[in-house]
Parts: structure tokens; sequence; C-alpha cells
């Protein structure tokens, strides 16, 4: 189990880790409804917060796991040239990206269905 400097609960980090190697192993090439997607989205935010709260020995392993998950989803996904949150959303958090690059991919299915709404990038 992790050690954490503050802020998550034991298991905590585990378990949204684990939600988000299901993400990345299934829902990334199947999920249709941009809400859920948002929500899936969110838990990798959470999990980043989870590797920054870590004791400094245990992030690099961590971290490591998560960029592996990252990988898979990239795989299954495409970036848009829009925050899946809206403009004023990101700009309100400051969601760029770069640091923030889960919030600019999307599956087939969900591009499909929001039509109009989002761009693909070249």
């Amino acid at each position: 189990m992790s050690k954490v400097k503050s802020g998550l609960k034991a298991g905590e980090l585990e378990f949204l880790i684990s939600f988000w190697q299901r993400i990345a192993e299934e829902y990334a090439a199947t999920e249709n409804y941009i809400y859920e997607w948002l929500n899936y989205m969110d838990t990798r935010r959470l999990i980043g917060r989870g590797i920054d709260s870590l004791l400094e020995e245990e992030q690099a392993d961590t971290a490591l796991k998560v960029k592996d998950l990252d990988a898979m989803l990239m795989e299954k996904t495409f970036e848009v040239n829009e925050c899946i949150w809206g403009d004023d959303v990101a700009l309100e958090n400051g969601y760029d990206r770069v640091q923030h690059w889960y919030y600019y991919r999307m599956n087939e299915l969900i591009f499909e269905a929001e039509t109009g709404k989002f761009t693909k990038r070249n």
C-alpha cells in the first residue's frame, strides 16, 4: 500500500489506478456517452494529484505504471482541438493541453455522438 504525504486515504490512489486501468482497457474504445467520458477523464486528474501526494520514493514507480495505462488509452483515442469540458471550464480551472492532455482526447463513438461540438486535431 502506498504511503501518502497528505490528501488521500489509504487505498484511494490504488482504487483510482485500478479504475483507470479498466478505462484504458475497455471503456476507452467502447464508451459513447460524453458525460461518462467526462467522469472517466476526471479519474486521471485525480490520479495525478494522488501521485503528487506520494512520498518521493514511490512517485516514480506509480507514475510509470500510470504512464503505461495512459499509452493504452491514447492508442484507442485521438486528440481534439477543444477541451471536452468546454472553453469556460478549461479557462476557469487552468486546463491545458499538455498537463491535462486527457481533457483533449476522445474516441470515435463519442466524437460521432457529439456531432459538431469537437474537431479532430491534425
